[in-house]
C-alpha cells in the first residue's frame, strides 16, 4: 500500500517523537471489529507491529461507518509511544452527523513528570520507585538521542560487497602464503607473523564490506518483512501471520492469544515463597563510576534492548526452532529484550558475585559451564581421562549422559534464593539479586497493545545472571559426596556420570543408586530429565551389560554418545 509507505517515511523522519495518526484505511481485520480479514488488514497489522504503534480501537467498539444497513470500522487511530498511548482515550460518539462516518472523540493528555530528584525524594513505596526508575530511563534515553544523532547512510546502487580492494588484498595474501611455504627457519617465522596480520586485516575488511552492503540493501527495501528480514531470522511469517501459524482461533483477539502464549511458555510456579532474611549485611564498597564505565565499554552495542520499562520487564520475541512444528507454541524460543540499564546493573552485581564465589572457592571443580578459565576442552579432556583410567584398570564402566528438559526455563526462583543463601555472605549484592527475581514481567507486543504476564520461574534468554543462577543451583548436586568410583561432571545443563565397578552386578547397583540420588535433586527443584534424549554407553567385555532406569523407564544404550559436538565411543 502506498499509504503505508508514505506513513513509514513520515515516521522515519520524525524519529522518536510521539505521534498520533488518524487514517481512513478501509482495511478489514478482526482486531478492530470486522468479522473477516483481507490482505490490506494483514498489511496494516504488520505495519503496526513493525513500527511499535498502538491501536486505540477496541474490538467491541461501535462502528465508525454506517450506510444503508452496512457498517464498518475503517477509521483507525495509531499512537507511537507507550506512555503517550496509555494517556490517550478513544470513543465513538452517537451524535447525529451529515456523513456516513460517525464522530470520534480522542483525548490526549500529556502529563509532565516531576523532576527526577523530587521523584527520588518522594519514593515511599515500591510502585513509586518503579515509576521513578521508568522516568529515569526515559531521561537517559532522551539525553542520548539529543547528544548522539542517528546517522543517515547514503544509498549505494552496487550491493556486491566483494570489491577490487579486497581482491588485491586476497592476491597479496596468496603470494605471502607461497613465500612462507618456501622459506625456512627465521625467515619463515617472520613471514608467518606477516601472514597472520594480513589474514586478520582481510577478514576485518571483508566483514566491514559485507555489513555495509547488507545495511544498504535493508535501507532500500520498502517491505520491513521482505527478503532481508527472511535472510536474517529465517522466518517466512511476519508478526501478523505468526499468531495464525500458531493456531489463532477465529474468535478472540491477538491480546487473548498472546496471553495464551504467556501461560504456556511461562507457567506459574507452585514453589513456596522464600521468607526474607533479616541477617546483618556485610559492608561492601560502593559502586563507582569507573566500575559502571568499564561495563558500558564492554556492553554489546548491536543487541536489541527492551523498551522504556522498569528494569524487571522484558519484551518477548519468538524465534522458531529449526525442524519443529510451526503450529506448536513450544516450537518457539522466547527471547527477552531487556532494558540496557538493567543489564548494566546485573553485570555489576554479577562481577561482585563472581569475585565472592572465586575468593571463597564455592563452585565445584567439576563444573565447567559459564566459568572463566574453564572450557569445553577441559570438560571433554576430564571425561575421556576418567573413561581411559577405568579401562586401564580393567573395570566395567558405564557412562550415563542425562538431559534436563528446559533447564533454564523451569529453574525455580525459590531454588535460586536458597542457593544464594547457602553462600553465607549476606550482602547488598545478594539481596539485590534476590530482588531482581521478584515481580518480573514479560510482555508480548500486539497490534492492540502490549500483553504482560508475571514470570514466576525460569531465566529470561538474554539475561546476564541466568547462567550464574543455574551454576549455583547445579553446584548442590555436583558437591554431593559420591562414592570413589562415581564421577559426576556438568557443563551448563549437560550432566555425565562415569561409574566403574569390578563386576556387572555391582555396576548396576552403584549406577542405579547414583541415579536415585540425582532424582531426589531434580524432584526437589522441579526439574525433569528427558529419557528420550538421555543415553548410556558400556565400556566392558560383558556380553549383556546391566541396564539402568529413570522413573521405571530404561535409559537407552548406545555404542557412542555426542558430547558438546564430539562423538565419544568405547575407546576400543
Amino acid at each position: 500500500m502506498e499509504t503505508l509507505q508514505e506513513l513509514h517515511s513520515i515516521l522515519t523522519d520524525l524519529g522518536d517523537e510521539r505521534v498520533l495518526i488518524c487514517a481512513d484505511l478501509n482495511a478489514h481485520c478482526r482486531i478492530w471489529g470486522y468479522a473477516n480479514e483481507d490482505t490490506r488488514g494483514a498489511q496494516v497489522e504488520d505495519f503496526l507491529l513493525a513500527h511499535q504503534l498502538y491501536l486505540l480501537n477496541e474490538t467491541n467498539s461501535p462502528p465508525t461507518f454506517e450506510h444503508c444497513g452496512r457498517k464498518g470500522w475503517p477509521n483507525l487511530p495509531f499512537i507511537k509511544g507507550m506512555d503517550f498511548a496509555n494517556s490517550c482515550t478513544w470513543k465513538v460518539l452517537e451524535d447525529y452527523t451529515h456523513s456516513d462516518h460517525n464522530y470520534i472523540l480522542i483525548g490526549a493528555l500529556d502529563k509532565k513528570p516531576k523532576h527526577l530528584v523530587q521523584q527520588r525524594e518522594e519514593n515511599n513505596t515500591k510502585d513509586h520507585l518503579a515509576k521513578a526508575t521508568e522516568e529515569f530511563q526515559k531521561s537517559i534515553f532522551a539525553a542520548c538521542r539529543k547528544a548522539y544523532k542517528i546517522k543517515k547512510f547514503k544509498l549505494k546502487i552496487n550491493n556486491n560487497w566483494w570489491n577490487q580492494n579486497l581482491q588485491i588484498k586476497k592476491k597479496e595474501l596468496q603470494a605471502l602464503k607461497r613465500r612462507t611455504n618456501k622459506s625456512e627457519d627465521d625467515n619463515k617465522l617472520k613471514y608467518q607473523l606477516q601472514l597472520s596480520k594480513k589474514q586478520a586485516e582481510l577478514k576485518r575488511e571483508a566483514e566491514k564490506a559485507n555489513r555495509n552492503s547488507f545495511r544498504n540493501t535493508c535501507t532500500k527495501t520498502t517491505d520491513p518483512y521482505g527478503w532481508p528480514c527472511k535472510a536474517v531470522v529465517k522466518n517466512k511469517h511476519p508478526p501478523a501471520e505468526l499468531f495464525k501459524q500458531l493456531g489463532n482461533p477465529s474468535r478472540g483477539d491477538t491480546k487473548s492469544f498472546a496471553l495464551k502464549i504467556h501461560q504456556e511458555l511461562h507457567p506459574p510456579s507452585h514453589s513456596p515463597v522464600t521468607p526474607p532474611n533479616f541477617f546483618p549485611l556485610f559492608q561492601e564498597p560502593q559502586i563507582t563510576k569507573n566500575e559502571i564505565r568499564r561495563i558500558l565499554k564492554k556492553a554489546p552495542t548491536k543487541k536489541a534492548p527492551g523498551f522504556d520499562e522498569p528494569l524487571k520487564k522484558g519484551i518477548i520475541v519468538l524465534f522458531h526452532k529449526d525442524g519443529k512444528e510451526a503450529d506448536k507454541i513450544k516450537s518457539y524460543i522466547p527471547v527477552a529484550l531487556l532494558p540496557t540499564i538493567g543489564k548494566v546493573l546485573e553485570q555489576i552485581l554479577l562481577r561482585r558475585l563472581n569475585h565472592t564465589l572465586k575468593k571463597e572457592n564455592i563452585l565445584h571443580h567439576n563444573q565447567f559451564g559459564f566459568r572463566d578459565g574453564r572450557s569445553i576442552d577441559d570438560a571433554i579432556h576430564q571425561l575421556v581421562e576418567k573413561m581411559q583410567d577405568a579401562k586401564n584398570k580393567k573395570l566395567h564402566t558405564m557412562v550415563i549422559c542425562l538431559d534436563i528438559q528446559g533447564a533454564f526455563d523451569h529453574l525455580q526462583y525459590n531454588s535460586i534464593h536458597n542457593s544464594l543463601d547457602q553462600i553465607n555472605f549476606p550482602s547488598h549484592t545478594i539481596e539485590t539479586l534476590k530482588c531482581i527475581l521478584t515481580d518480573r514481567k514479560v510482555t508480548i507486543q500486539t497490534a492492540q497493545g502490549p500483553v504482560s504476564w508475571s514470570q514466576q520461574q525460569g531465566c529470561a534468554q538474554g539475561s546476564c545472571t541466568g547462567p550464574m543462577f543455574w551454576n549455583l543451583v547445579e553446584n548442590e548436586i555436583i558437591s554431593e559426596e559420591w562414592q570413589p568410583n562415581v564421577h559426576l561432571q556438568a557443563l551448563a545443563d549437560d550432566f555425565i556420570f562415569v561409574i566403574s565397578e569390578p563386576t556387572g552386578a555391582k555396576l548396576k547397583a552403584t549406577a542405579q543408586a547414583a541415579l536415585t540420588k540425582f532424582q531426589h535433586w531434580t524432584n526437589k527443584h522441579q526439574l525433569k530429565v528427558s529419557t528420550e534424549k538421555s543415553t548410556t554407553i558400556l565400556i566392558s567385555r560383558l556380553v549383556s551389560g546391566p541396564r539402568v532406569k529413570w522413573d521405571n523407564q530404561i535409559i537407552k544404550r548406545s555404542t557412542s554418545l555426542k558430547y558438546q559436538g564430539l562423538i565419544i565411543d568405547k575407546l576400543n
